[in-house]
């Protein structure tokens, strides 16, 4: 059986969890792809041989840095930075502004 030990039916009940003041750590498991997404702001991956890797965001965030590190080293600039302006709407905002 695959049942949760806590169930959280609703992403805004650990919206609100996660949206006190304190100053403190989840640990959240997950199969939800879109639910890591719009709630976790880092990722711990058990990439195997003992190691632990740490990603800030979310599951897509992971991919992509996880693509972007078998590009050249030429490429890997440029696919960060199309990254950040995914992220940050960088080029919808600048025609936005124009």
């Amino acid at each position: 059986m695959n049942r949760p030990t806590i169930s959280i039916s609703k992403p805004s009940t650990c919206s609100k969890i996660c949206s006190s003041n304190m100053p403190a750590t989840l640990v959240l498991v997950s199969h939800d792809r879109d639910f890591l997404d719009n709630v976790v702001t880092s990722t711990l991956v058990f990439e195997g041989d003992g190691q632990v890797g740490e990603y800030v965001g979310g599951y897509a965030d992971w991919v992509r840095e996880k693509e972007n590190a078998r590009l050249p080293p030429a490429l890997r600039a440029e696919a960060a930075k199309r990254a950040e302006e995914t992220k940050t709407g960088g080029e919808a905002r600048a025609q936005v502004d124009q």
